[in-house]
């Protein structure tokens, strides 16, 4: 029987009702399915007309079935058009294992429902970025893309900027004789972000002109060894971090002046190779950024809200790649999405620090009760604590001593401040070692010490808490070690506690719970020295 034959007697089978209808259209997608191409037949446009009608009464476990039976085989373009339509769940087995011409691609994705034209876009990026479809009439607000989050914080800064009364100012620190006034101090970075390439030339520069960095040397030859200049030149042959260096730039007038660099060294975590540094310029010869300046807690919490809607569509559309959710997917997609799962979690963690300073510099952190025994906390957080070491092949000790002294921390503080802290150091710990963690009393405040892992003993102090300071590590690649325990001693600034690093450990000092007022720089020094 030809195929024309064959759908007219298909197309005649009578539907009188849901069952009859579900066969009849499940018979007619796989003739067509079958045909390969439809070209000029009358037949197969009634017979796809009679499919896109009767799709809506079919059911959608039936319609993901079908799509997921002719997804081997080679289809009509108007066919997968017409499934590129339906919801995303039903036509992506199919979508992703179609193959069509750009043309092809172009006619399905014109078709597509907004949320399978997003899928397309994902899946097929060399032949979607060709194609310009009309923008589709949404029921609701998309989500947005980075540059859409980048452009809304641009113009919500503007409109503040706007709006702020002339007569409450940004406190400023008081003005020095020598600094730069005027249109001159606006424009000179304070602090810029750099990484270089293997050969030492700075090849990306983040806060600062570009044009006056880009291609310089790092360090170059002849400079005297105790010199700033020197002391890069120094790392860089023994693939060394450095930090606060003091160089002198002359590169035009908005980044010229004294400034210290620090760096960590940059491997290729496939081939690790070296391939550069990384690091942040601090300008020595002006006020800080922060002094001229704060921003408000709001605008951070705000920032941080713009960041994590994208992010969780992306890490969310990653994890049904990787879990084949919507069929089956190649192993290097797969790989790459188990990457992009790791790293936005690593990411979005970050981000709910953030959040949680800006909370406790708002005051509007304080709904989760305060820790009164400490002690208690971390006999409820060590089973948590062991199973994450036991997963790093890691043996983790808890002491707790008797008798701490009473602790004035929000619960939720508390908990986020201990879980990243250890949970950094397990991380830095090699499979087998033992890391101790002791919890006692300390100028009548508790303290959480945690003994230094052999990757971090005798490393310079001030590394430990560079924010451009990473370590490698035979599991998921690097570490930002140096971001992570600035991030914990910001938090816990703010929490009225600190956090000191001294020779043999990182201490983690809790608020005491007489709400006595921060700790002072004499207090710093000496839990930085004595523990």
């Amino acid at each position: 029987m030809r195929f024309d034959d064959r759908l007219a007697t298909v197309l005649q089978h009578p539907a009188a009702d849901d069952h009859g209808r579900a066969v009849r259209w499940r018979q007619l997608v796989e003739l067509l399915a079958k045909a390969g191409s439809l070209g000029d037949s009358r037949l197969a446009d009634s017979a796809l007309e009679t499919v896109r009608a009767d799709a809506v009464q079919v059911d959608p476990a039936i319609r993901a079935a079908t799509a997921r039976a002719i997804a081997s085989t080679p289809l009509p373009v108007e066919l997968v058009a017409l499934f590129a339509r339906d919801d995303l769940a039903v036509a992506a087995p199919l979508l992703a294992s179609a193959t069509l011409s750009a043309e092809g691609w172009a006619t399905v994705s014109e078709a597509a429902s907004p949320q399978v034209r997003q899928f397309i876009s994902a899946l097929r990026p060399e032949v979607t970025a060709t194609i310009s479809a009309p923008a589709p009439k949404r029921d609701s607000e998309p989500l947005p893309s980075i540059q859409d989050v980048i452009d809304r914080i641009d113009s919500l800064r503007a409109t503040r900027q706007k709006q702020a009364p002339a007569a409450d100012p940004p406190r400023a620190a008081m003005p020095r004789e020598d600094a730069p006034t005027g249109r001159e101090a606006a424009t000179e970075p304070a602090l810029f972000r750099w990484e270089c390439d293997s050969a030492g030339a700075v090849d990306w520069v983040e806060g600062a002109p570009r044009g006056a960095l880009i291609g310089r040397p790092l360090s170059e030859p002849g400079h005297d060894r105790d010199s700033g200049a020197g002391e890069i030149a120094q790392a860089f042959a023994m693939r060394a971090p450095f930090s606060s260096a003091k160089v002198t730039l002359n590169a035009g007038h908005a980044v010229s002046g004294e400034w210290e660099l620090s760096g960590a060294p940059v491997f290729d975590p496939t081939s690790g190779r070296f391939s550069g540094y990384r690091g942040i310029a601090k300008r020595t010869d002006s006020p800080p950024p922060a002094a001229l300046s704060a921003p408000h807690p709001d605008s951070l919490r705000e920032l941080v809200h713009e960041i994590k809607t994208p992010l969780n569509a992306i890490m969310g559309f990653a994890e049904i790649i990787q879990g084949q959710m919507f069929g089956p997917a190649s192993a290097s997609y797969r790989t790459r999405a188990a990457e992009i799962v790791s790293q936005s979690h690593l990411l979005l963690a970050a981000i709910d620090d953030l959040d949680l300073a800006a909370r406790l510099q708002a005051g509007t952190q304080g709904d989760g009760g305060t820790v009164s025994n400490f002690g208690d906390l971390l006999a409820t957080m060590l089973p948590s604590l062991k199973d994450k070491a036991k997963e790093q092949g890691v043996n983790l000790r808890l002491l707790i001593e008797a008798d701490l002294p009473p602790c004035g921390v929000d619960r939720a503080v508390a908990e986020r401040l201990v879980d990243r802290l250890v949970g950094t150091l397990i991380d830095c710990t090699a499979a087998g070692e033992e890391l101790d963690v002791t919890a006692s009393e300390w100028n009548g405040r508790c303290s959480l010490a945690v003994e230094k892992p052999a990757l971090l003993r005798g490393l310079p102090d001030g590394d430990l808490l560079n924010p451009a300071f990473v370590v490698p590590r035979e599991r998921n690649g690097r570490l930002d070690l140096g971001f992570s325990l600035r991030l914990v001693r910001g938090i816990a600034q703010l929490a009225r506690g600190d956090l000191a690093v001294s020779r043999r450990r990182i201490t983690l000092v809790m608020a005491s719970g007489d709400l006595r007022p921060p700790a002072s720089d004499r207090y710093r020094r000496q839990a930085g020295q004595g523990l």
